[in-house]
């Protein structure tokens, strides 16, 4: 396993993280989204982050290109 830690853009491969540092790990096995990384001494899991209840904030709407232009992409 490898922790590295971010100066800028730079990756920089380090011994410990402290609370706030933005790191990357690599060679975990078996870790899944929103999973817990805890020391082996300490393995109280977090508890879940619930989503927001309420309407989403953005809405994508698929469908048909129906303009007058439909289909006449590139020709004058």
């Amino acid at each position: 396993m490898k922790l590295f830690s971010f100066d800028g853009l730079e990756r920089a491969g380090v011994q410990e993280a402290s609370a706030g540092d933005i790191v990357a790990l690599a060679g975990l096995v078996g870790v899944e989204i929103g999973k817990t990384v805890t020391a082996p001494d300490y393995l109280e899991r977090l508890t879940g982050i619930a989503p927001p209840r309420g309407e989403p904030t953005i809405s994508v709407d698929f469908k048909v290109n129906d303009s007058p232009f439909a289909g006449a992409a590139g020709s004058t």
